[in-house]
């Protein structure tokens, strides 16, 4: 499971997994033109798809690393993608309605969602 980098991953692998997500935090400001400096990808995703999220990014060599229980996940980065996830943990009605009023943004060439 090698992919160019962690935007396609997530893409390619969170669809295969009918894993719902919205791209939020640093990306998602860049998306509404401010410019800002992350050293993360943060995610929101539904709290009952937390344990297949964290599956798929562990075999690409992520370690969980801080949770808060049913509200936030961090992974630590892999050698093969240097880069952060954070998942802010939602209800699936509360994601779908996201999903439904987001924008679309292209990172890496994938289409991500943005809150609007």
């Amino acid at each position: 499971m090698k992919h160019s980098t962690i935007f396609h991953l997530i893409s390619i692998e969170f669809k295969k997994a009918k894993i719902l997500h919205v791209l939020i935090g640093g990306f998602a400001v860049n998306y509404y033109g401010a410019s800002r400096q992350t050293a993360d990808a943060d995610f929101l995703i539904a709290q009952e798809d937390i344990d297949k999220a964290t599956e798929i990014l562990k075999k690409a060599g992520y370690k969980k690393g801080f949770s808060q229980r049913g509200v936030f996940v961090k992974l630590e980065e892999s050698k093969s993608y240097p880069l952060d996830i954070d998942f802010v943990l939602v209800d699936k009605e509360t994601l779908v309605g996201i999903l439904k009023e987001g924008k679309t943004f292209k990172i890496s060439g994938k289409t991500f969602i943005v809150p609007s």
